[in-house]
């Protein structure tokens, strides 16, 4: 079952902080297939944000805010 945290506005602020930034993302794509990737943070927008990964297929990834709300995006900064 999925979780919803708090708010978007808390998730905008979680990932707004994160912006420019490199960070372990963890998609959730459901059924048992979840993909781990490296990237960056790239841009804000009041409903989505875009994440550009580093070494892999889809170079880009564009998520909504909802997205993290129910738990399918996970983001935390990676250690440089």
């Amino acid at each position: 079952m999925r979780r919803a945290v708090a708010s978007i506005e808390c998730a905008r602020d979680q990932v707004e902080g994160l912006l420019g930034k490199n960070v372990l993302v963890r998609y959730n794509r459901g059924r048992n297939r979840v993909s781990n990737y490296k990237g960056r943070v790239e841009q804000c927008y009041s409903h989505v944000f875009m994440l550009h990964l580093n070494d892999s297929t889809p170079s880009q990834l564009t998520c909504s805010y909802i997205d993290i709300l129910c738990g399918e995006i996970s983001l935390k900064e990676a250690k440089s």
